[in-house]
């Protein structure tokens, strides 16, 4: 027998500690639960620095990077999972997490949360103080699974979910890089045949005292433009692109922005699918994890990334709220498509929500891809054609005027 500190929760999530005496770490943690608790760490009582050698050790570790990315993440939410379905307590898998990550500002900030359940908070409380690296979702499906005492299958959901999700927008970046490696090298190509090349057939014109056509005097115009104005025109493209993103991020400029989103011929098709996919995908975890309507519906607003959607499922929120079905409230907007409703109805009828909103997410994610194929399918041939369109007007307006110095020599 030896004696064991513990750290654990009751049903009203107080917070109790205390000294157990127990045959093993697995024994005092078996006793804690057999009487009701959540069990937040249980160390034996000579371990009591455990922490502090943990963050020792994490001071001489070599990170791979500093930020905190996507995958960083998905490897916090798989490994956590699998630590506390194997029986660790939630403390230790943190501190067990904290020096296995890859990241410096990660593991830091996984301390704070360490050090913060050991004070007494829950886990939710903990990653609630980072709104910024822990968004609705993880604190809503966190605050679930602690609730319901099954966090370790709650966030081996949230795992797949981002890990899904991760899969899902690396297929989009990987079809859109090629377009846009094409715009930027095209683009390049044109301005330093303009600002370079042009000038050289400037002055042999002007030597040669040969008359130039509009369509000539035009370009070589645009030349001398570009050539005297080369830095003033990349350092307002550099500043006019600060300037808009600052502006993107007031209310005001959001508002604007995700309106024109959904408006603009061409493009509003794609944004509708893929905030309706984002929204179903995160309605779909949320119903699946037990989530409350409700409570679903507050998280999808706050992370669906659009204000016109957002004040649409804020009116259903609170219709909701008063006891309607989501379904009907969903329909009577307007705003939302058909399927959405139909299968929403559906889902209510057979008490399979979450299933509904999930096959609705994955028609979605299909759906966005076709699209994106069909844009890079036809956006290499447009431009083929843009350019060739360029080349071939600037070929037309050198040769008009060497067509004429050529029938002066005759």
């Amino acid at each position: 027998m030896g004696k064991f500190t513990y750290i654990a929760k009751d049903r009203d999530s107080a917070t109790k500690r205390g000294l157990l005496d127990a045959g093993s770490r697995e024994d005092a943690i078996r006793i804690l639960q057999a009487q009701g608790l959540f069990v937040v760490a249980v160390s034996p009582a000579k371990d009591a620095q455990v922490g502090a050698s943990g963050a020792a050790a994490a001071a001489k570790k070599k990170f791979g990077h500093g930020s905190i990315k996507s995958e960083d993440l998905c490897q916090f939410a798989r490994q956590l999972s699998v630590l506390l379905s194997s029986g660790v307590t939630l403390l230790r898998s943190l501190e067990i997490v904290s020096a296995q990550t890859q990241s410096r500002k990660l593991n830091q900030l996984l301390t704070d949360v360490t050090n913060n359940v050991k004070e007494g908070l829950s886990l939710t409380e903990a990653l609630a103080k980072y709104p910024r690296i822990f968004s609705s979702l993880w604190v809503g499906l966190i605050d679930t699974g602690e609730a319901s005492g099954n966090l370790a299958q709650v966030l081996d959901k949230l795992a797949s979910y981002l890990e899904m999700r991760q899969e899902f927008v690396r297929k989009i970046t990987s079809a859109l890089v090629y377009p846009a490696i094409l715009t930027i090298a095209g683009g390049g190509a044109v301005f330093f045949f303009m600002a370079f090349i042009m000038p050289k057939f400037k002055d042999m014109f002007v030597q040669m005292n040969v008359e130039l056509p509009p369509i000539t005097q035009m370009l070589f115009a645009f030349s001398n433009f570009m050539q005297h104005n080369a830095l003033f025109l990349i350092g307002g493209i550099v500043a006019g692109g600060f300037a808009f993103k600052q502006w993107a991020y007031t209310d005001s400029g959001r508002n604007v922005l995700d309106r024109v989103k959904l408006l603009v011929p061409g493009f509003s098709a794609f944004y509708t699918v893929y905030f309706m996919e984002r929204m179903c995908s995160t309605m779909a975890i949320l119903f699946e994890s037990g989530v409350p309507i409700v409570y679903a519906l507050d998280v999808a607003i706050r992370g669906v990334g659009n204000v016109a959607i957002e004040k649409q499922l804020e009116r259903v929120k609170e219709n909701v709220k008063s006891g309607s079905p989501l379904s009907s409230e969903l329909g009577s907007t307007g705003f939302f498509p058909p399927m959405i409703v139909e299968m929403a109805a559906i889902g209510e009828e057979v008490g399979k929500l979450p299933d509904m909103f999930k096959k609705i997410s994955e028609q979605y994610k299909v759906q966005l891809e076709t699209m994106v194929e069909r844009f890079t399918s036809m956006f290499e041939p447009l431009m083929i054609v843009i350019m060739g369109i360029g080349v071939g007007v600037i070929v037309i307006s050198l040769f008009m005027p060497m067509f004429k110095m050529a029938g002066s020599f005759q």
